[in-house]
């Protein structure tokens, strides 16, 4: 008796068809497309970014440590500090970014104001070079879709 039961027709992995398409369903292009609509409203995300360059490559572990400071302050939804792949080829001058993104402009505030920050600052600003910083609202950015990766460049 495989293949038919309460949950529907079994597939070959033992897995129910309905529960296939209720995953589907969750996932499907217009599904995701009412709940970004829907979302609109919502306050908008503060997105900051900054790039540093590091000139002496044997400082780069102690400017990542100092930047990892950054991660215990409590006012970013989500912060990120990484180091350079290089993969642009026409630029490789950085060497760290630190990615955050806040909730409005007053938790960045609280984030700037917050003494790990300056912490942060005190360690890592006599080891890098350039500092380069920008911050903009996520739903006022031009695209915001994700881009397919069988798009070639």
């Amino acid at each position: 008796m495989s293949g038919a039961g309460i949950g529907g027709a079994a597939l070959r992995d033992g897995t129910r068809i309905e529960r296939r398409r209720r995953a589907c369903y969750r996932r499907s292009p217009a599904r995701l497309r009412r709940t970004q609509t829907s979302n609109r409203n919502a306050r908008p995300v503060i997105r900051h970014i900054v790039f540093f360059t590091v000139p002496e490559r044997a400082n780069l572990k102690a400017v990542i440590e100092g930047l990892s400071l950054l991660t215990g302050i409590p006012h970013a939804r989500r912060l990120e500090i990484g180091t350079n792949i290089r993969a642009d080829r026409f630029d490789g001058r950085i060497d760290v970014v630190v990615h955050g993104e806040f909730d409005d402009e007053q938790a960045l505030a609280a984030y700037h104001a917050h003494p790990l920050y300056q912490q942060s600052i005190d360690r890592v600003k006599p080891l890098r070079g350039e500092r380069y910083a920008a911050d903009y609202v996520v739903e006022d950015a031009v695209g915001g879709g994700v881009i397919p990766l069988t798009n070639k460049i």
